[in-house]
Formats: C-alpha cells, sequence, structure tokens
C-alpha cells in the first residue's frame, strides 16, 4: 500500500497510533467517531500489510544514565570484508552501545552507526579500543558527540503525518525558511 492509497479513516487512525501507541481502539474510535469494529478492522489491515511493523517504547536516555551519544563514520577496510565475510562485520560492528546502525554504499565511508554512552569516560574508552584493536579493519573518518539535550527530535512521526496529510498532493521537500 502506498500512501496516496490511505482512506481517510486508515490516516486517521496511524496519526492517532503515532500519538500513542497504547491507546485502545475503544478510545481512537470515539476520538474519530468511528465504532471500534471499524479500528479493529482497520489496525489489522495495517498490520497485515506491513505498514504497522510493531508498537515501541520511547526512553527517557537522561533517566536511563545514557547521556553521551556518538555518530560515527567508519569505513572498514576491504581485507575485512574478505576475512571475515559481510555479515560478520555487521555482527562486529552491532556493538550493545549502537542504537541505529546504517551501511553505506560509498567507497571511504561504509557504514554510520549512532552509539550510546552514559558518560564521556566510556564513550572515550570505547572508541579507544576501537582505534587500539581494530585498526586494521576499521578507521573512524568522523566522530561526532552530541549529548541527549542535543537531540531537536527523537521520532518520524512529523515526517509520517506530512506523508498522510499530503497523500495524493505531493510537495517537494524544502527547507523551512528563516524569516
Amino acid at each position: 500500500m502506498v500512501v496516496g492509497k490511505f482512506t481517510e479513516n486508515e490516516k486517521k487512525v496511524v496519526k492517532a497510533l503515532i500519538e500513542n501507541a497504547r491507546t485502545s481502539d475503544a478510545y481512537i474510535g470515539r476520538k474519530l467517531n468511528i465504532s471500534l469494529q471499524a479500528v479493529r478492522k482497520i489496525r489489522k489491515k495495517l498490520e497485515h500489510e506491513g505498514i504497522i511493523t510493531g508498537y515501541s517504547t520511547q526512553i527517557d536516555y537522561d533517566k536511563i544514565g545514557m547521556s553521551v551519544f556518538a555518530i560515527a563514520l567508519l569505513e572498514v577496510q576491504a581485507d575485512a570484508w574478505e576475512k571475515f565475510g559481510g555479515r560478520a562485520v555487521n555482527n562486529i560492528l552491532m556493538h550493545p552501545n549502537a542504537i541505529k546502525f546504517y551501511r553505506i554504499p560509498q567507497a571511504d565511508i561504509t557504514h554510520l552507526i549512532i552509539y550510546g554512552f552514559r558518560n564521556l569516560a566510556e564513550y572515550n574508552d570505547f572508541f579507544e579500543a576501537v582505534q587500539e584493536q581494530q585498526t586494521r579493519y576499521v578507521r573512524v573518518k568522523g566522530l561526532y558527540t552530541i549529548s541527549n539535550k542535543n537531540f531537536a527530535r527523537k521520532s518520524a512521526s512529523d515526517l509520517i503525518r506530512k506523508l498522510l496529510d499530503e497523500a495524493g498532493k505531493e510537495k517537494p521537500a524544502k527547507p523551512n525558511p528563516f524569516s
């Protein structure tokens, strides 16, 4: 299903679930003025078609003690791919501290990984170990450190709402003006 093929009620149900994935079908039905059965049918359809792939919990990183984040641009050397294979290389890079993991098809950068750490000492220890233990196979091409306070947005909810609102009348993405 492409966004343009959503019914108005399907768009409304998805938006309600984006706001709070734990919202009951009965509450969504009352809020949108549609029957409980209609909400259930829409939810089941969207799950069956793979539009809704799960329901997740958003965690406040500060409250669990994670305050330092690193965006790492890595280059995995060709001999690592040859010696270990792609799946093994990805498994090595998928450390428990990796929050998001992207394979990038570029020559000088092969992976973009977002890591989370409790503090700067843990961050320093981790990347010193990468440089000492994996330098033959992995090169850190760029490393950007940010704190949890620097996150301006924690989900793609606004983008999903925009896509649903513009379905059938798509507009090209443009940056917001500074006016």
